[in-house]
């Protein structure tokens, strides 16, 4: 897989969720600090730290709305990569609105000053690669090619890799920063979605309406003791447990028509399904994510199972390639069904 993660911060509120931790004595916010309206995740002005973990990679790329309000503080990280419990590569702002890459013990890289300034949302790519001399970094500012430089010692650890990904920092400062449309690839895969992006929205879209299952026999229930009109169930912007859909039968499932993405053309790199799910009973269950797409060949697509808890828990699939084989277009997100099958 390329495309690692991608978050649009819009559809929770509070951390820790969708394999975020949240480390520092600081606070953090989600809110209205994202771009189109939409909402963003702040750090305010405190030691604080938002990290997730990785598959151990040797390239990874990573893109990011950001936005500071202040340059009173020491430098102050933005992304860092870690090996485990030690730093491989941090990109660091620093007070003069210049941008400091570190690595290996060594500042690998500082812009001129004033590449940032307060109050200004860019998007900021990082893309890099760990080894003792062939390694790789590379900063891209609204598209632009800050810098990219080859042939680094980019390796603090014993391992050519990093598997753990932090947004902002973990020493005191007085910046408060904002991020939104966030996206984490590698280098497996096929591209686009094994480079670079470029300055991308990430969108969150809710069940709005039936799907081909919803209201069959092999359905799920309804909270509301029925299987017709699901989707009401489950289309909170944010999950609430008030209301569900359940089955202990192999096999039930519900898909369901969704909302339209905002633009009417444009990029599709991926689709990310996110199941908030629990058991509510002893012994083991599992779910799959499931992508309908009328007409195709085959028409559905199971994701790999996810073995659930009692605690409610957001079930990350990626999928690069629709229902049928071949990459997503616009119209093919628009026409899909997407939902949850009991798969043991």
């Amino acid at each position: 897989m390329a495309l690692l993660f991608c978050d649009s911060f819009d559809h929770y509120t509070t951390f820790p969720s969708k394999g975020w931790t949240y480390t520092g004595d600081g606070y953090l916010t989600i809110g209205a600090y994202g771009r189109n309206g939409t909402n963003g995740v702040r750090t305010n002005n405190q030691r604080v730290s938002i990290i997730r973990d990785l598959p151990a990679s040797k390239t990874i790329f990573v893109g990011s709305s950001f936005k500071f309000d202040a340059v009173t503080s020491p430098v102050c990280p933005i992304f860092t990569f870690w090996d485990v419990g030690t730093i491989q590569i941090s990109l660091r702002l620093n007070p003069d609105g210049s941008l400091t890459v570190f690595g290996n013990g060594t500042t690998l890289y500082t812009s001129a000053t004033g590449r940032m300034t307060i109050s200004q949302t860019y998007y900021l790519e990082f893309g890099l690669t760990i080894d003792p001399s062939v390694g790789m970094i590379e900063i891209r500012l609204n598209g632009e090619v800050l810098v990219s430089l080859p042939n680094l010692d980019t390796q603090t650890t014993a391992n050519s890799s990093v598997n753990r990904f932090q947004i902002a920092a973990w020493d005191a400062h007085s910046i408060g920063m904002s991020f939104d449309d966030l996206y984490i690839c590698d280098d497996n895969g096929s591209a686009p979605n094994n480079y670079f992006l470029g300055d991308v929205r990430v969108q969150s879209i809710f069940p709005n309406g039936v799907g081909a299952t919803d209201g069959a026999g092999t359905s799920l229930m309804g909270s509301d003791s029925n299987k017709v009109g699901n989707y009401l169930l489950v289309d909170e912007v944010t999950p609430d447990t008030a209301d569900y859909v359940q089955s202990k039968t192999i096999d039930d499932k519900d898909t369901y028509a969704f909302s339209n993405l905002a633009n009417a053309t444009g990029t599709v790199f991926g689709v990310q399904i996110l199941p908030h799910a629990a058991k509510s009973d002893a012994g083991a269950r599992s779910i799959v994510s499931v992508a309908h797409i009328t007409g195709t060949s085959p028409e559905e697509v199971d994701s790999a199972n996810h073995v659930l808890t009692v605690t409610p828990t957001y079930f990350l699939d990626i999928m690069e390639a629709k229902p049928g084989g071949g990459v997503w277009t616009i119209s093919d997100v628009n026409g899909a069904e997407f939902g949850v099958k009991v798969a043991s």
